[in-house]
C-alpha cells in the first residue's frame, strides 16, 4: 500500500526494524524495508520499531515528532513511491526516516576553521568528483573501526547489521546520501570531529592501537588529515548528517551546516546505527545526483575499498583488490579477469608479477603484461598503465612516476600505506620516497624478467621480439638498470644458426679472455650481413659477431659503449683492430706505392667525398669501404632519418681500399696513363662503398658515369662534359 509499511520480514526467527536501511536479499538472510508517508510538516512518519508487528497486521499508531521540531529544524524530507508486493530480487532502496526530536544547539566554527573550511572548499582538490572518495573513505574508516571493536569482543548496539556502505542519488531533489552502519558518532564527536577541520578522527583512534595485535584495523584505516568531510561542501549548499554512537545507551543526534560558520545539532530519532550524510547539491553539482556519474566516480576511485557498496540498491565494488591477497590464493582465472578490468583490454596477460615488499619501503604490487602494445602500430606514446593506492583508495590513476618511462607498457597497481600524500590526496609530498619506490619497482621487474629468461627461453624470446624496444630505451635512459636491462637482451651469432639467440654473458664466455671487444653489426638480414665486405675477416679468423636488426640498438650500443668491461664496437666502422694471429690478405702494392695511391685517390675524390683514404687489411675479396669514427652507417642512416636537414646528403667519409685486389693494383696503374679514365673508376669505386654501407639514398646520379665506363671499356672515347 502507498505510503505506509508494506512489507516485513523474520530475520532469524525474530522481527527486527532497521530504519533508513534498504530491504534486500543477500547471502540467504532477509532484511526490512520501510516506507512512511509525509507529515504535514514534510518530516517522515513512522512506526516504532515496537509496533511493526502490530503494523502489519492493521493496527496504526505513530511516534509523532515534536511541533518545534517539525517547524524548527526540519533536515530531511522523503519521497514516496509506490512498490510491488510481489517477490523480486531487484534490491530496492529505502527512503530516508530520520527525524529531529530535541531541540537544536547552535555552534560557531572558529575564525581560523572557517578560513580553512573556505580554502577546503574551493581550493584544496582539483576535481570536485573526489568528494565521493572522501566520503566513502571515512565510510569505509567506521566500519574498519566498528569491526575491530568486534574483533575485540567489545559491545555494540545492534550488533547484527551488516556492515555495509549504501549510496542513494536522487535528481528530483538534487541530492547525494551515503550511509555506513559504522562506529557512528556520539553529540561530542560530532561536535570535535565535523566541527573542527584536520581533526582526524581516524587518526586519532590509530594512536589508541599502538602496540596492538597484527590484526588490528590500522593497516585498513584511510583517513590522515580530517579534512575529507569537508569536501562536501564543495558541491553542497548544505550537508546534513545523521549519527548514531555504536556504544550502548548513546542517544541519535543529527548536524547540520551550510558551511559558512555555524553548525547546529540536535538529538534525532529513527536513526540506525551508523552515519547518514544528506547533500543538497548546488546548481553546478546536480550532475552528482546522477547514478551514473555516481558509478564512474566509483569504479574508478573507490572499487576496492574492503566493505560493499552500494548504489541505489546495486553493488557496485565487485572487482576484488588482488593484490592484497597471498599470490598462492590467487588463480589464473583471477587474474586474467583482474588483468582485463585494469588495462581495458581484451587479451591475456603474457607475464603476471604479484609482489609485495617491506623494506625499504611498504608496497604491494600487482604487474601484468599483455601479448602486444600499439606504438609498432604508429599510434603514438604507449599511456602508462600503473595506477597508485593508498589502501585500496585510488591515489593516481596511471601514474606516470611510479615507474620509469620505459616500462610505460607495464598494467597494474601499486598499493604502499608509505606514500606521502599532501592533504587533498591527490598529489605526493616526498619526491625522494617516491624516487625510491620507483627504483624499488624497476628493479623488481627488471629481476623478474630476468627470471623469466631462465625459466622459459622461447617464450621470454617471444616477448622480446614484441617489447623489445621498450628495453632498448631503458638500456640507454634507465642508467641504475642499465646493467641488467643489458643482460635481457638477445641476438643473433655469426657462430650459430639462424634463429638462434644468445644473450651478451654468454656472447663473453664464448670469446677468448684476450678478445677485448664486442663486435656487432646492425643489418636488415643474416644473408646481407654474411655478405658484406665488412665481415670478411672477422669471418674468415673465426671472430664471433652479433646480428641485430634492430636499427635501434645501433643507438644502444653507441650510449652503452660496453659491457662488463668489453667495449661495443660496430664491425662498419674504422675502430676494428684484430687482434692476436690473424690471416691478413698478402701480395699488390708496396707500402710506398699503397701510400701514393691514397693521396692521388683522396685529389680525385675531392674533400667534398671523402675527408681521409687508408689501406685496409681486413678486406679480402672487395676493393674499398667506407669506414670512420663517427658510427656504422645504420647509425647514420637512422640519423639521416631523425635528422634530414642537418644531414642533408651524404657528408666526407673516411675511405679505406685494399692494395691486393686487382681493380685498386691496375687503378694505380691506369691514373698514371689515363687520368680521366682513372677519375671515373675511382669516383664510381667510392660510390660501391657508398653502396655498400647504405649510405647510397638514390644511386641515379651514377648511372651516367657508368655509361662512360661501359663505353670505355668496349674501346670507344669517353664523351667530354
Amino acid at each position: 500500500m502507498r505510503g505506509t509499511v508494506i512489507l516485513t520480514m523474520l530475520r532469524q526467527g525474530r522481527v527486527a526494524g532497521i530504519s533508513g536501511l534498504r530491504a534486500r536479499t543477500y547471502q540467504g538472510r532477509q532484511q526490512l524495508l520501510l516506507r512512511a508517508p509525509l507529515n504535514v510538516n514534510g518530516t517522515a512518519h513512522f512506526p516504532s520499531v515496537a509496533r511493526l508487528s502490530s503494523a502489519s497486521s492493521g493496527s496504526t499508531g505513530a511516534d509523532e515528532p515534536s511541533e518545534s521540531a517539525g517547524k524548527d529544524h526540519i533536515l530531511s524530507k522523503v519521497v514516496t513511491e509506490q512498490i510491488s508486493e510481489e517477490n523480486s530480487t531487484t534490491e530496492k532502496v529505502a527512503e530516508p526516516s530520520e527525524s529531529i526530536s530535541g531541540a537544536g544547539e547552535d555552534f560557531e566554527f572558529k575564525a581560523e576553521t572557517r578560513k580553512l573550511l573556505d580554502i577546503v572548499a574551493s581550493s584544496l582538490y582539483s576535481d570536485k568528483d573526489v568528494f565521493v572518495r572522501e566520503i566513502v573513505s571515512n565510510c569505509s574508516d567506521a566500519l574498519e573501526k566498528l569491526r575491530y571493536l568486534q574483533a575485540t569482543e567489545q559491545t555494540v548496539v545492534d550488533a547484527e547489521l551488516d556492515l555495509e556502505i549504501h549510496i542513494t542519488t536522487d535528481e528530483a531533489t538534487g541530492t547525494f546520501t551515503i550511509q555506513d552502519t559504522g562506529i557512528g558518532m556520539s553529540k561530542q564527536e560530532l561536535a570535535e570531529n565535523l566541527g573542527t577541520i584536520a581533526r582526524s578522527g581516524s587518526k586519532m583512534f590509530m594512536s589508541t592501537l599502538e602496540g596492538a595485535d597484527p590484526t588490528s584495523a590500522k593497516s585498513n584505516i584511510i583517513g590522515q588529515f580530517g579534512v575529507g568531510f569537508y569536501s562536501t561542501f564543495m558541491v553542497g549548499t548544505d550537508v546534513t548528517v545523521y549519527s548514531k554512537s555504536a556504544k550502548e545507551g548513546e542517544p541519535a543526534h543529527v548536524w547540520k551546516s551550510d558551511g559558512t560558520g555555524k553548525f547546529t545539532i540536535a538529538e534525532a530519532s529513527n536513526v540506525s546505527r551508523g552515519t547518514k550524510i544528506v547533500v543538497n547539491l548546488n546548481d553546478e553539482c546536480k550532475k552528482f545526483a546522477k547514478a551514473e556519474v555516481i558509478q564512474d566516480v566509483l569504479e574508478k576511485h573507490s572499487n576496492f575499498v574492503s566493505y560493499p557498496i552500494f548504489l541505489n540498491g546495486n553493488r557496485m565494488n565487485t572487482v576484488e583488490a588482488l593484490w592484497t591477497q597471498q599470490p598462492s590464493q590467487v588463480s589464473e582465472e583471477d587474474h586474467k579477469k583482474f588483468y582485463k578490468w585494469v588495462s581495458g583490454a581484451w587479451d591475456v596477460p603474457m607475464y603476471t608479477l604479484h609482489y609485495a615488499a617491506d623494506a625499504p619501503v611498504q608496497l604491494k604490487a600487482l604487474f601484468y603484461v599483455g601479448q602486444s602494445h600499439t606504438e609498432k602500430l604508429g599510434l603514438g606514446r604507449v599511456e602508462h598503465g600503473v595506477s597508485l593506492y593508498s589502501r585500496k583508495i585510488l591515489i593516481l590513476d596511471k601514474a606516470p612516476k611510479l615507474l620509469p618511462d620505459w616500462l610505460r607498457f607495464i598494467r597494474g597497481v601499486v598499493d604502499s600505506e608509505d606514500v606521502p600524500l599532501n592533504l587533498s590526496r591527490e598529489l605526493l609530498q616526498d619526491s625522494a620516497l617516491l624516487s625510491k619506490i620507483n627504483s624499488v619497482l624497476s628493479a623488481r621487474l627488471v629481476r623478474f624478467f630476468s627470471d623469466q629468461a631462465k625459466k622459459d627461453p622461447e617464450l621470454f624470446n617471444t616477448f622480446m621480439e614484441e617489447f623489445g624496444n621498450f628495453f632498448r630505451e631503458g638500456a640507454c635512459t634507465d642508467r641504475p638498470n642499465q646493467t641488467g636491462i643489458m643482460k635481457l637482451m638477445r641476438y643473433e651469432s655469426s657462430k650459430k644458426e639462424k634463429g638462434e639467440l644468445i644473450s651478451l654473458e654468454e656472447y663473453i664466455q664464448q670469446t677468448p679472455v684476450t678478445q677485448k671487444k664486442i663486435y656487432y653489426m646492425v643489418t636488415t638480414s643474416r644473408k646481407h650481413a654474411e655478405t658484406s665486405p665488412y665481415m670478411e675477416s672477422l669471418l674468415q679468423n673465426g671472430i664471433e659477431v652479433l646480428y641485430s636488426y634492430e636499427p635501434l640498438d645501433e643507438v644502444v650500443f653507441s650510449n652503452v659503449r660496453e659491457f662488463e668491461g668489453k667495449e661495443f664496437v660496430s664491425v662498419e666502422t674504422s675502430n676494428v683492430q684484430l687482434e692476436g694471429d690473424v690471416d691478413k690478405p698478402s701480395g699488390g702494392l708496396t707500402a710506398v706505392e699503397t701510400n701514393e695511391f691514397c693521396s692521388w685517390l683522396k685529389g680525385a675524390l675531392g674533400e667534398e667525398r671523402v675527408t681521409e683514404v687508408v689501406s685496409s687489411d681486413r678486406l679480402v675479396s672487395h676493393p674499398a669501404i667506407i669506414a670512420d669514427d663517427m658510427g656504422s652507417g645504420a647509425y647514420r642512416r637512422m640519423m639521416r632519418v631523425l635528422d634530414k636537414e642537418s644531414l642533408d646528403g651524404v657528408p666526407p667519409q673516411k675511405l679505406e681500399v685494399n692494395p691486393t685486389h686487382p681493380l685498386v693494383v691496375s687503378l694505380r696503374t691506369l691514373s698514371e696513363k689515363d687520368s680521366a679514365l682513372a677519375t671515373l673508376l675511382a669516383e664510381q669505386l667510392y660510390d660501391n662503398a657508398l653502396v655498400y654501407a647504405g649510405l647510397m639514398d638514390d644511386p641515379r646520379p651514377m648511372l651516367s658515369r657508368v655509361s662512360d665506363i661501359m663505353v670505355a671499356a668496349a674501346g670507344g672515347d669517353i664523351p667530354k662534359k
